[in-house]
């Protein structure tokens, strides 16, 4: 059998497992995701607002000392986006992970600001 024609029986494997899966697998994914629906939405909407500022220009530009915390914000926004589609998907362990990293990013702002805040 030449190389060709083992890639072309492959492909249509692949093709048929997908046929076959691949429908109940959405259908799987949407019934687990359905009753957390509102929280997805609400850290959508999150990303998004965090998103307008930043496109805004809410932050001050003149302060070079502040240009850290524009970065972190904007980490901490990505990683908002990626818990979500990550969640989105079904994907629990890699939120985890993703949420470790978010909480990471909270606690690196808050020892920048500590001495700028109140307890």
């Amino acid at each position: 059998m030449d190389v060709q024609a083992i890639l072309d029986r492959f492909n249509k494997e692949m093709q048929e497992y997908c046929d076959k899966v691949f429908p109940q697998f959405v259908l799987t994914i949407e019934k687990q995701v359905a009753p957390y629906e509102s929280i997805l939405k609400k850290a959508f909407d999150l990303y998004l607002f965090c998103s307008w500022l930043a496109d805004k220009g809410m932050f001050p530009q003149s302060s070079p000392e502040l240009y850290p915390l524009k970065v972190l914000f904007a980490k901490a926004a990505l990683t908002l986006l990626s818990i979500h589609r990550c969640l989105s998907f079904g994907l629990v362990a890699d939120s985890a992970s993703l949420l470790r990293a978010l909480f990471e990013t909270y606690v690196t702002v808050k020892l920048i600001l500590e001495k700028d805040t109140l307890e």
